[in-house]
């Protein structure tokens, strides 16, 4: 039986969900971008040209919404669409010249507030990293949306490790996450034939 601290993850996680949604858009308030706006030029500039389907497959943002949002993009000359080389039924999706240069300029606003949570958060970042990955594969899984590639792998959605001592502080946690990477690597060396 869980306990009420484990019991209120989700409130927690829908309160983290509220507070980003709110420092990201006073953050990207300056910019030409929303911060869906953002996300979706996010996925076009780091994997290309797309259809909404797999734009939505890899934001968890329901297809019909992506639609939109690249409508509004497309209407203001941020994302250019062409026919789908692949499949004629469909369209692609690809950042325009304007559209790459509002996408640097909300990166930039969006590399400030980052710095802002990863100086506050300083060692334990890698903790809240691998945390927040298996919440986002639990919630993909249990709503029945599609598991982009790098999370349906094995790596980022290993066993969990349970521990029943007292709470570890984020700089442990660090460590020991630091210590199971020093493993991994010592046991591919061994394994590639190295030391």
């Amino acid at each position: 039986m869980t306990d009420v601290r484990e019991r209120a993850l989700l409130f927690h996680a829908s309160v983290v969900a509220d507070l980003l949604d709110a420092l990201l858009e006073r953050h990207l308030a300056p910019t030409r971008l929303t911060p869906r706006e953002f996300e979706i030029a996010t996925v076009l500039r780091t994997r290309g040209p797309l259809p909404p389907g797999e734009i939505a497959t890899v934001t968890g943002v329901p297809a019909p919404s992506v639609s939109r949002v690249l409508g509004r993009m497309e209407a203001a000359g941020l994302v250019a669409v062409a026919d789908n080389p692949t499949d004629r039924r469909s369209r692609i999706f690809s950042l325009t010249k304007d559209g790459t240069d509002a996408f640097a300029e909300a990166q930039a606003a969006f590399d400030g507030l980052f710095g802002a949570v990863a100086a506050r958060l300083a060692s334990g970042l890698p903790v809240v990293d691998a945390s927040v990955l298996h919440l986002e594969w639990a919630l993909r899984s249990v709503a029945g949306v599609e598991v982009p590639e790098p999370l349906a792998s094995p790596s980022a959605t290993s066993h969990v490790l349970h521990y029943a001592g007292p709470p570890l502080r984020l700089d442990e946690e660090a460590e020991v996450l630091d210590y199971i990477d020093w493993l991994r690597q010592r046991a591919q060396k061994q394994k590639l034939g190295g030391a």
